[in-house]
């Protein structure tokens, strides 16, 4: 064991304890990281950021005591009185809470960032727009939660979006998701503004509640290869109209389309799904159902309280 833990340390960058400078009127607090500088919470020294606003156009330094800043450090930044912050390029790490809850309505993203960690820019309701990158390659769950954005473009080049990333950015109107994406987490958008989705066509499998409560959603285009539509992934998206879900799907799990009104234009079943259950569109009305194979089992969840429907327009069945 003594022997596997000096391993894993050979591999990690040499690290401080938090220590502290002073820039011009501002005391930072840091930790020396290999050739690098993270900004640390200020709190670890027990410290803190001054309760009066940092300035409209707060920068931090490119380098501290002659070395680079290259991380912005866990809750470093968390619950900030500034208006606006930049950080230098040479930034490639935004860390787990590093801004969460500022009152920054502004923030410039560095243009080598590699990584936003968990819940980095959650609950900054005054921050309504972040150009991300093309380096960014790796964005943690819930890194914009309940933040006012209301546009966000996510660059070629990232293949996974983690759970509740937009979770409660009821302001957030319009998403920009690259085809390099194939995986999308649980409650991704829920309650989002958004008017307009398109998957990805590598997206197979659409989490529960990726779309839940995003009331406004109009036009859904769901990915050509989707298998998999989880419980709840568009329950409560009333505005929803003319989706087609594609015969590649082998599992619509109940509710999936719970209290959509009158959005389901065509459903197509084939021999894929071995059991077709009505209950996945429970207070939703759907146009046309078209079952393309015989061995194909049609039933509805017996769990159905008297209050519960389907309005189904036409079935066409191969027999």
């Amino acid at each position: 064991m003594k022997k596997l833990f000096a391993y894993v340390l050979a591999f990690l960058p040499s690290v401080t304890f938090a220590e502290s400078v002073q820039v011009g009127d501002i005391t930072y607090y840091y930790r020396v990281i290999g050739d690098g500088v993270e900004i640390a919470n200020p709190y670890d020294l027990g410290g803190s950021w001054p309760q009066t606003p940092l300035g409209d156009d707060f920068a931090v330094p490119e380098t501290i005591d002659g070395k680079p800043v290259v991380s912005i450090g866990d809750n470093a930044f968390g619950g900030a009185n500034v208006n606006s912050l930049s950080v230098p390029d040479s930034v490639t790490n935004i860390g787990v809470s590093a801004i969460g809850g500022a009152g920054i309505s502004e923030f410039k993203i560095p243009s080598k960032l590699v990584r936003i960690g968990a819940r980095a820019f959650s609950g900054c309701g005054y921050l309504t727009e972040l150009e991300l990158p093309s380096s960014l390659k790796i964005i943690e769950e819930g890194a914009f939660s309940a933040s006012g954005l209301t546009k966000l473009s996510l660059p070629d080049g990232i293949t996974e979006i983690p759970p509740d990333m937009c979770d409660g950015c009821s302001s957030l109107r319009e998403i920009h998701i690259p085809e390099s994406v194939t995986n999308i987490g649980w409650r991704a958008f829920y309650g989002t503004g958004l008017t307009s989705l398109e998957f990805p066509d590598g997206v197979e499998v659409i989490e529960e509640m990726t779309c839940a409560n995003c009331f406004d959603l109009n036009e859904l285009y769901l990915p050509s290869k989707v298998k998999v539509i989880r419980r709840d992934a568009f329950s409560g998206c009333q505005s929803l109209w003319g989706v087609s879900i594609p015969n590649t799907i082998e599992v619509l799990e109940e509710d999936a389309f719970y209290e959509c009104g009158s959005a389901i234009e065509n459903v197509e079943i084939s021999s894929k799904m071995a059991v077709f259950d009505f209950s996945a569109f429970r207070h939703t009305q759907v146009y046309h159902v078209k079952i393309l194979s015989e061995d194909t089992f049609i039933t509805r969840t017996e769990s159905w309280s008297g209050n519960d429907w389907v309005m189904v327009s036409e079935v066409t069945v191969p027999w």
